[in-house]
């Protein structure tokens, strides 16, 4: 389920629209998950910091690479963003 919040954002979803939403995320060729484009990285990116921090995916970078955040270790949603600046960089 965690793919489907990640790729919805959106907890009120009944479990056939999150199955929906992962159907669409993934590719039915062979099971295999399909690479998401650059564009798709960055529309997760930026919900989730917005979800998250209340701040926008480049606004979280910014105060990413200027370590602005006091110990990002001891926030699950400062590290729950970080986990994913992969798919912005």
């Amino acid at each position: 389920m965690w793919l489907t919040s990640l790729a919805e954002g959106d907890e009120s979803r009944t479990a056939a629209e999150q199955e929906k939403a992962v159907q669409r995320e993934t590719s039915q060729t062979n099971g295999n998950a399909r690479d998401l484009t650059p564009e798709e990285g960055r529309e997760i990116f930026d919900r989730q910091a917005q979800r998250y921090l209340k701040m926008s995916g480049a606004a979280f970078l910014e105060a990413w690479d200027t370590e602005q955040f006091n110990d990002p270790d001891s926030s699950p949603d400062v590290m729950h963003v970080a986990m994913l600046i992969p798919l912005v960089r």
